[in-house]
């Protein structure tokens, strides 16, 4: 893997940012389009989701979010949460500094959330206490549904589908046009990256994504894991384990040892994603 010691880092470093941004798509848009509700207080809507469907009526105001993946649309529609559950306890019981608290995200945060626990093992209990008229969930939280629903009408999102994932939040907040504004606008920012970096991406195609949480390594073999489509949208292939090419396997993110890097030395470029969400080049 000598070749990858003589990419260019300025060229490298500019398309790391536009990778970083597009992870996290459709968040990069400062602020939502502005729309006029059509939903009053007394109104009902059914919203169907993976799960089944949430009767929602009027405007949710106080609603829950659990994990990143969920925060993100919703600040994406100038919507403000009022709890939140990260990927990590960080033993806290109020994100009173979400700026600092939140990577990435929590600057664009402007109350204090609820701590109501981790996003794949919530606190039922501080759920409740927080009073949620929306809890909004991943597949992930799949065998908490049943008893979150009981708190507030609650609806589950695929992870794997950001578009559709911010078009039902949109739905049950009453903001549609503004997703697909940011839908556009994400499209269009992608297709512009990708014709800014075509020379670059022709230079080294094969690409190899890490992912890193305190000194572990793990390769996603997922190719409609967000992350891993942004890198392909931008034209990159991504490299995987030889024998995974005809298996299950590319549905799985399997840990890996610094020894095995050697099995993936097709690589003309290893990007490698940390647990708080950056992106380093190398």
């Amino acid at each position: 893997m000598q070749r990858l010691l003589q990419i260019r880092v300025l060229a490298l470093n500019l398309m790391l940012a536009v990778v970083i941004a597009a992870c996290q798509s459709p968040t990069n848009s400062p602020k939502a389009p502005s729309e006029t509700s059509s939903t009053s207080n007394d109104s009902c809507q059914t919203i169907a989701h993976a799960s089944g469907e949430a009767e929602i009526c009027g405007q949710p105001r106080r609603i829950v979010a659990l994990g990143p993946y969920v925060l993100e649309p919703l600040v994406a529609l100038a919507i403000q949460p009022i709890g939140f559950a990260d990927h990590t306890a960080f033993g806290q019981d109020i994100y009173d500094n979400p700026s600092q608290q939140i990577p990435y995200i929590g600057d664009r945060i402007t109350n204090q959330l609820e701590n109501v626990g981790t996003a794949f093992t919530p606190s039922i209990e501080a759920i409740a206490k927080a009073q949620p008229d929306l809890i909004v969930v991943t597949e992930y939280n799949a065998q908490q549904y049943e008893a979150l629903s009981q708190i507030a009408p609650t609806i589950l999102l695929a992870y794997s589908n950001a578009e559709e994932s911010l078009e039902l939040i949109a739905r049950a907040v009453d903001r549609p046009k503004a997703a697909k504004q940011l839908i556009a606008d994400t499209k269009q920012q992608v297709t512009t990256a990708r014709e800014t970096f075509s020379d670059f991406v022709s230079a080294y195609p094969k690409a190899l994504l890490l992912f890193s949480r305190s000194q572990e390594l793990s390769l996603s073999q997922n190719s409609q894991e967000l992350c891993n489509a942004v890198v392909r949208e931008l034209g990159f292939q991504l490299v995987s384990f030889p024998e995974s090419d005809n298996t299950d396997s590319k549905d799985t993110v399997v840990p890996i040892s610094s020894e095995q890097l050697s099995n993936l030395n097709d690589a003309d470029l290893l990007l490698r994603q940390s647990n708080r969400g950056d992106i380093i080049g190398v």
